[in-house]
């Protein structure tokens, strides 16, 4: 479902993946990156016209926030490579570890608020009033 994907850079040199990175079959898990992304996507699809535009918005500017910041650690780590390898090395793990994050935090939110819009929707059409969104 490429539009409602998110572009998530990854380079080689680095040492380490985040934890969940490595799971993904082909049953739901919470621990797993993978379903982290399929169920936003999963739930989006139940009201494309209704949920997708916020999250393609969401992942266009989690996109272009993440261009300049890709642009400005690449800037970092080609002056550092030459003379702090090491060092340089770690800016592009810590750049990694923070855009996956980042990604999957926005991932989560976006989650719960198709889940607590589906959730109210719920209760007004059989009348309950647990929740308000």
């Amino acid at each position: 479902m490429p539009s409602l994907s998110v572009y998530l850079p990854y380079y080689q040199g680095m040492r380490h993946y985040q934890p969940g990175d490595d799971k993904g079959t082909d049953r739901a898990s919470n621990d797993s990156t993978y379903w982290t992304f399929r169920t936003l996507q999963t739930l989006v699809m139940q009201d494309y016209n209704a949920f997708a535009p916020d999250v393609q918005h969401a992942w266009k500017t989690f996109e272009q926030q993440t261009a300049k910041q890709q642009y400005k650690m690449e800037q970092s780590y080609l002056r550092l490579y030459a003379s702090h390898p090491k060092e340089a090395q770690r800016l592009l793990q810590n750049f990694e570890d923070k855009t996956m994050q980042n990604a999957q935090t926005l991932a989560r939110r976006l989650t719960n608020n198709i889940i607590t819009t589906m959730t109210y929707r719920t209760d007004m059409k059989y009348h309950f009033l647990s929740t308000q969104p």
